[in-house]
């Protein structure tokens, strides 16, 4: 498929959430992003990343020097923390190529994975979706394996999803998936199952992949603050899927360039 797919076609925007990232990520971030152009050379791959809140001076410095050796990284911040789903909208917002993925800052899946989700696009699927493999919920601490375990029961019981485990961090899409994730409105996690609970009630076709966890990948906690923050999303959740509508399929057509109304910092 991708063979036959002309190059000026071949455009991707990466969008990756950050908040007060430590240790030598900057490196990190180079080396996988140098690893991905070599895996997929055909491609032009832009990258925005949006730090979630205030960004020091000592943040904004190590951008500039990432941005003199990768220029196709544009860096955007705002002056609040508002939460990982407001940080993918923004980003999203933002997206210029026909095809937009989001995912983690750290890049914790394989590679090959990203590869695949791409493929399965450019074939034709609107929506790609990442699901967490049981090697994957063999490394995670324990309070985050038996938070997501909880989530992926309420989608079950609850929403109609393709897939029960909504909450990967790795996902793709074409224009008519990124007019229905600009649609979206929790600033937390939850935006994923969000995301997908409107692309499934817009009818838009989903594919799902299996994700791969590489090596050497640290995760961090949950601030009880968001468990709260995230059980009011999923009240709401709820809510949105008894109000939303089954609809027939709408494309909503070219869609390259959309802003959504944020301040960010000077």
């Amino acid at each position: 498929m991708l063979a036959n797919t002309p190059k000026c076609e071949l455009e991707i925007s990466i969008v990756l959430p950050l908040y007060q990232p430590k240790g030598d990520w900057a490196e990190q971030f180079l080396d996988n992003q140098n690893k991905l152009k070599a895996l997929l050379p055909r491609f032009n791959l832009t990258y925005i990343a949006v730090h979630d809140g205030p960004t020091v001076a000592e943040l904004k410095n190590r951008f500039a020097s990432i941005q003199a050796l990768c220029p196709d990284i544009l860096f955007y911040d705002y002056e609040e923390n508002r939460g990982k789903g407001y940080a993918l909208r923004y980003g999203v917002s933002r997206a210029t190529a026909p095809y937009t993925i989001v995912m983690d800052f750290d890049f914790p899946f394989e590679l090959k994975n990203i590869q695949q989700l791409i493929e399965e696009l450019y074939a034709g699927s609107e929506v790609v979706t990442g699901r967490r493999t049981s090697q994957y919920f063999s490394i995670l601490p324990f309070k985050r394996k038996i938070i997501s375990r909880i989530y992926s029961f309420c989608n079950k019981l609850f929403f109609d999803l393709p897939v029960n485990d909504t909450q990967s961090g790795l996902k793709g899409f074409n224009q008519n998936g990124k007019a229905v994730f600009l649609q979206t409105s929790i600033d937390q996690f939850l935006i994923d199952t969000e995301f997908l609970l409107r692309a499934t009630k817009r009818a838009l076709s989903i594919k799902v992949i299996d994700l791969h966890l590489r090596q050497h990948v640290s995760f961090s906690d949950f601030d009880y603050k968001v468990l709260r923050k995230e059980l009011r999303n999923l009240l709401s959740l709820l809510r949105l899927q008894h109000r939303l509508p089954k609809e027939k399929h709408v494309s909503f057509g070219p869609l390259y360039s959309t802003s959504i109304k944020m301040t960010e910092t000077k």
